[in-house]
């Protein structure tokens, strides 16, 4: 093949492959399925130490999030560091208490606030309200547009920090009826997700992102590579897509910001169900992945090395399928980049 001009010293390589009626990876608690909506944002803070489950291994997705939960979550996501005085600030909170020295921190740093009476009420549920306020002070994030929810108006306290979660990000809200709902409570899932995002957030504002025009360029090389590869080998060309919103860029960006591929080997193993939450009809999918820094590898190196996967891994990029979707995540700054290309065939009209 012709050498392309990207290019690193080192590039892991990962492949994953998935049926419907194949088992999945092994979920890290029992009761979030590989299938839940909120499942890589609770394994990925669960890998990192900043959430646990209970001891008969269950996570409790639905169960809401108490504020003693949610201030270890923060302290750890937001890396702000325990405080341990001598004379705890809350009543109820002493400093025997488990999650004294969260508390103490966040207190430390001006994150939250008690009550009026001093206590800070460990054991109650968090609401988006609040949520919304610590995830705002721990991560600096700032409201930076005129739009707004139709239950937050412009009086009300939390108006500033639910518009930087917004304007960062990091909630939607409710769409469907343009309402933020902020005295709601905040379920252990989307704590799990909100707390995700906003280190992704804070991870991405560090970033050089590859101009567009860089990486149409180097998503339709990729294809091009690929198609040859595979009608040389007597299969038939895929058709390409090249996204920048779909599952192949959201799981380059997860795979850039969260550690290499062999990391996520086979815990992060892209399932149908996966796909079909980016809206793909899908029946079956596959994927590979590969990582490495510009200058130091081709894009034939990436090709080859989906077509010969390390010991253990098949290669996908020769299966039946419908579509591919390639995926590009990287910083101009480090010149670390990650590569994916997402297969998959789609379902049968009433499957």
């Amino acid at each position: 093949m012709k050498k392309t001009a990207l290019s690193a010293m080192l590039i892991s390589f990962i492949t994953t492959l998935l049926f419907i009626s194949t088992a999945a990876a092994a979920a890290p608690f029992k009761d979030v399925p590989s299938n839940h909506w909120a499942y890589s944002d609770i394994q990925i803070l669960a890998g990192k130490g900043i959430l646990n489950g209970y001891s008969d291994g269950s996570f409790k997705p639905g169960q809401n999030v108490t504020r003693e939960q949610a201030a270890k979550i923060i302290s750890l996501a937001a890396d702000i560091e325990p405080v341990y005085p001598k004379t705890a600030t809350h009543p109820d909170v002493p400093t025997s208490h488990w999650a004294f020295g969260y508390i103490e921190g966040l207190s430390a740093a001006g994150v939250i606030d008690g009550k009026a009476n001093g206590s800070f009420a460990p054991k109650e549920p968090l609401t988006r309200a609040q949520m919304a306020k610590i995830l705002t002070e721990s991560f600096n994030l700032e409201a930076n547009s005129d739009k707004h929810f139709r239950d937050v108006p412009e009086t009300a306290w939390m108006f500033e920090y639910v518009m930087a979660l917004r304007d960062s990000g990091i909630t939607l809200g409710y769409p469907e009826d343009n309402s933020f709902r902020p005295y709601g409570n905040v379920t252990r899932a989307q704590m799990a997700a909100f707390a995700n995002r906003a280190m992704t957030w804070e991870l991405e504002s560090e970033v050089e992102p590859i101009p567009e025009e860089m990486k149409q360029e180097i998503m339709e090389e990729l294809h091009k590579l690929v198609s040859e590869a595979r009608l040389a080998a007597g299969h038939y060309e895929l058709n390409g897509l090249f996204g920048t919103s779909g599952y192949a860029h959201a799981k380059a960006k997860e795979m850039f910001f969260h550690g290499e591929p062999d990391d996520f080997y086979p815990e992060q193993q892209l399932t149908t169900e996966n796909m079909n939450r980016y809206g793909y009809p899908v029946r079956m999918g596959g994927e590979s992945i590969a990582t490495g820094t510009i200058g130091s590898h081709t894009l034939e190196d990436v090709v080859d090395g989906w077509i010969n996967p390390p010991v253990g891994h098949s290669s996908y990029l020769f299966g039946s399928w419908d579509d591919v979707e390639y995926g590009i995540y990287g910083d101009m700054k480090t010149g670390r980049i990650v590569y994916t290309a997402a297969f998959m065939v789609y379902k049968n009209e009433g499957e």
